[in-house]
């Protein structure tokens, strides 16, 4: 079939025929740039979180032959025995079938992702990442028992799944533990560019309070 037919209409062109992926307004074309790799990080010894540029699909994210990891200054690999994509469809959790030794260099190489339009990676794209090992505070525990951590100074370890400034200038934001538990991020404290993308996995230190049943962060210092 042709890529679309329509008018123009106030500069702008109206494409009512053709796939979804080559809808554009304004003649700019359809999306022909493959998704990139953004960021790899660690959150556990036996998981890796790669951030895409954009969003990818599931059919072509979760398949974990896509992705190899290795020593980045060896031979040394570490099977990849699954890959999940994340609901903004934009970072991909691996699980590893073995464990990263601590404050060592790991490449991730990924192929075949596809973003939304059908755009592929880069064959055998890379990124470099150092795996350090975590020793704050399990966002697990708080929630497992919030009043014994209420008005602590704590650091925790998480992925943000809501961006902090999705709600304007009110800054709440909600990131989620490597066992899955999350917790509110709220303050001016948040409002921090670490925590505004989806998909980042970030440490955050501050003050844990309870808001009626909802368990937070606030007073936050410092995001790494």
């Amino acid at each position: 079939t042709g890529r679309g037919a329509g008018a123009a209409f106030q500069t702008d062109f109206q494409v009512l025929v053709g796939s979804a992926a080559d809808v554009f307004l304004g003649g700019g074309g359809p999306d022909t740039t493959p998704p990139t790799l953004v960021s790899a990080n660690g959150p556990s010894a036996n998981e890796i979180v790669v951030t895409f540029s954009e969003r990818v699909t599931p059919a072509t994210a979760n398949v974990s032959t896509n992705y190899g990891v290795q020593v980045t200054s060896g031979a040394t690999t570490l099977p990849v025995t699954g890959a999940t994509l994340n609901g903004a469809a934009t970072a991909v959790t691996l699980s590893l079938g073995s464990s990263m030794v601590n404050s060592t260099n790991y490449t991730v190489t990924v192929s075949n992702v596809q973003d939304e339009a059908g755009n592929t990676i880069a064959p055998s794209s890379g990124i470099a990442f150092t795996y350090t090992e975590f020793t704050g505070t399990s966002i697990a525990d708080i929630q497992n028992n919030p009043s014994a951590f209420e008005g602590q100074v704590v650091t925790v370890q998480g992925q943000v799944y809501v961006p902090a400034n999705y709600r304007g200038t009110v800054f709440s934001g909600y990131i989620q533990g490597s066992s899955n538990r999350g917790i509110n991020l709220f303050g001016d404290g948040a409002n921090n560019p670490l925590l505004n993308d989806t998909g980042n996995i970030v440490q955050v230190t501050g003050t844990v309070t309870l808001f009626f049943t909802t368990v937070e962060i606030e007073n936050i210092t410092n995001v790494t």
